[in-house]
């Protein structure tokens, strides 16, 4: 058992050098290529993998001993049988291990500048990827531009090349995405469909050139954004606020429009990522591939494109009667602060003013005792002589039974208080309004600059207050 347990470990560690040589290359890539700093959620994933391949290979090794230890318990003889699972397993780790390697060339091969046409030779490989499940690329796999193209690229930016002159239609995303999907086009005539290719023919339509500045895709971002946006673009910086047809730059080094979300993925429709056909010169048709979130740089958005933010609706219109309800409760402020807000807001400050000071009918108050009444009299809410007896019969009550309370209530040799009269110094009782409704006090003491029966209007600072009852003010 120790010896089969030891034999799969050793198994596995040959599969782990190739692992650690792979994951070497790779931090090394990350690091020298412009822009990229290194992926540890990458890493971290990689590892994980590669501990649950582990466990499976020392699992499966452990089991079909364990197995052919039963088969033995019970009798039945198997030939060989003992060597036979060591050496599938084996087998299914050289495999492994062959694959492994071929990854590490790829990368080599990328990092140290391979031409492209070698570079295909060793990642040859055959990708089909269904019209409703686009293919998920992790940018760093996706081939990287050889140093022969690099150094092609800048010299035509600086010198300028002929290259090649395509002519699609741009009324819409829409338009541009069912032209190119499947077919491929080379704009500089370097190294086939690469996905600055894809994407240099929009500004190709606009009669302009997609600028890097270093030769890379990436560097149409890092390095030449203000360029490139010119006058016909905006530039996005919130992955999460992309729209489609936004011309996406991704880290470390490819460039796509911007097709939708799926979950954590944008779906990117370009070219050089898995797509077919291929040219032999480089590169691969425009098709659509998930690449994750986390790669996203930059976005260039197409002003014609660009889809304009849902209009935010207006809030709903309030009444002059709900306004002046709000303008008791001091919600709007006094004087010319309020006269300004209203008007601000698209109010009549004339109307609801009017409104505030009574000019709208109040509802009734609740019917008072003939005490009540008679205190208000004393008060000089109700006027004097024929005018209080009037006041009185109108509005119901009895005035002889009233005038009885009051000639009754007088202190002997004293006389009732004085009536209000306009250019009185008086405080409110409660901060009640004359149709009562509450209001917010800002001052000690108004002034009385109106008076009608029991209704006065109160002013302080030169500005109306409010309209309240005379019953429910004192003389200050």
């Amino acid at each position: 058992m120790q010896g089969v347990i030891v034999n799969a470990l050793i198994d596995y560690g040959i599969y782990s050098l190739f692992v650690l040589i792979y994951t070497l290359v790779g931090a090394y890539q990350n690091i020298n290529i412009w822009g990229m700093r290194f992926d540890w959620k990458l890493y971290v994933n990689g590892l994980v993998k590669w501990l649950a391949l582990g466990a499976s290979v020392v699992g499966a090794t452990f089991g079909a001993f364990l197995l052919l230890a039963q088969a033995e318990a019970q009798g039945i003889q198997i030939v060989n049988a003992q060597a036979v699972a060591p050496r599938v397993i084996l087998g299914v780790v050289i495999l492994a291990s062959a694959v492994m390697l071929g990854k590490i060339i790829s990368k080599l091969a990328t990092t140290m500048g391979v031409p492209a046409d070698e570079l295909k030779k060793l990642q040859d490989q055959s990708v089909n990827t269904d019209a409703d499940k686009p293919l998920i690329v992790n940018v760093a796999d996706l081939p990287q531009p050889s140093e022969d193209y690099i150094k092609a690229k800048l010299q035509d930016e600086t010198e300028g090349g002929v290259g090649q002159y395509y002519s699609i239609p741009t009324g819409s995303y829409d338009q541009l995405r069912a032209t190119v999907l499947g077919n491929g086009y080379d704009v500089d005539n370097y190294y086939g469909w690469q996905c600055w290719d894809g994407t240099a023919l929009l500004w190709q339509q606009l009669g302009r050139s997609l600028v890097t500045g270093n030769g890379l895709a990436i560097g149409c971002w890092d390095l030449k954004r203000d360029v490139n946006k010119g006058n016909d673009f905006d530039l996005v910086y919130d992955v999460n606020s992309l729209q489609r047809g936004d011309v996406v730059c991704m880290r470390p080094n490819h460039i796509g429009f911007f097709d939708g979300y799926d979950g954590n993925y944008m779906v990117i429709l370009g070219q050089n990522q898995g797509g077919s056909p291929t040219n032999p010169a480089g590169g691969s048709a425009f098709n659509l591939a998930r690449i994750s979130k986390s790669a996203f740089a930059g976005a260039f958005r197409y002003k014609k494109w660009a889809q304009a933010p849902a209009p935010t609706p207006a809030p709903a219109r309030k009444s002059n009667e709900e306004i002046a309800k709000e303008v008791l409760r001091g919600d709007w402020g006094n004087g010319d602060v309020r006269k300004a807000r209203l008007a601000s807001a698209g109010y009549d400050y004339n109307a609801i003013q009017a409104i505030v000071n009574g000019a709208s009918p109040a509802p009734a108050p609740a019917r008072k005792s003939n005490d009540e009444i008679a205190l208000e009299v004393r008060r000089g809410d109700w006027g004097n002589g024929a005018d209080r007896k009037a006041r009185l019969e109108q509005a119901g009550y009895d005035y002889n039974a009233i005038q009885a309370i009051v000639n009754k209530s007088v202190p002997e040799g004293g006389a009732p208080a004085p009536a209000f009269a306009v250019g009185d110094r008086v405080a409110p009782l409660k901060p009640v309004a004359y149709n009562g409704l509450p209001l917010t006090q800002y001052d000690q003491s108004y002034t009385i600059t109106e008076l009608n029966g029991d209704r006065a209007v109160l002013s302080a600072r030169g500005q109306v207050w409010s309209a309240v009852r005379t019953s429910n003010l004192k003389k200050v």
